[in-house]
């Protein structure tokens, strides 16, 4: 019996008014779309803003993210996000990998996990960079600036 690898994308962006709007895409190993989530942050109050200070966008990643991954259907075996995350969130039983572009290309980095070579199955920049613009062309039309 064949059982699915997933791999999820998590995208982050930072919106006006210090509110952060993040999107998940679960993807199968041809790149299918088996779910998508999304979540804004609330409006963040001046008393929210002073006693959070530094943190506050790392609270408000944090949140999000316990938010998009809570009760998913489809485990992934990897999660690919474009933001570092708290430990809190990499205590998670999924290998977490951060992307960062340069010239066109991604690099990963393993945040949670030993493993020093990154699986070839999730390590091509052109599936990455697309499904990221996926999330954030689905977000766009979901909420407009």
């Amino acid at each position: 019996m064949k059982t699915d690898n997933y791999t999820a994308y998590l995208y982050f962006r930072f919106l006006p008014n210090d509110r952060v709007i993040g999107g998940l895409l679960l993807l199968n190993e041809q790149n299918y779309p088996k779910d998508f989530r999304y979540c804004t942050s609330d409006d963040i109050n001046p008393v929210q803003k002073a006693l959070y200070g530094d943190k506050l966008s790392s609270y408000l990643i944090q949140s999000s993210c316990n938010s998009l991954l809570d009760k998913l259907e489809f485990e992934p075996n990897y999660v690919i996000t474009n933001n570092f995350l708290s430990n809190e969130v990499l205590d998670a039983t999924y290998p977490f990998f951060h992307a960062s572009f340069s010239n066109g290309e991604s690099q990963l980095r393993a945040l949670n996990t030993d493993e020093k070579e990154i699986p070839p199955s999730i390590n091509d920049s052109s599936i990455i960079t697309e499904s990221f613009k996926r999330i954030e062309n689905a977000l766009k039309i979901l909420i407009p600036k």
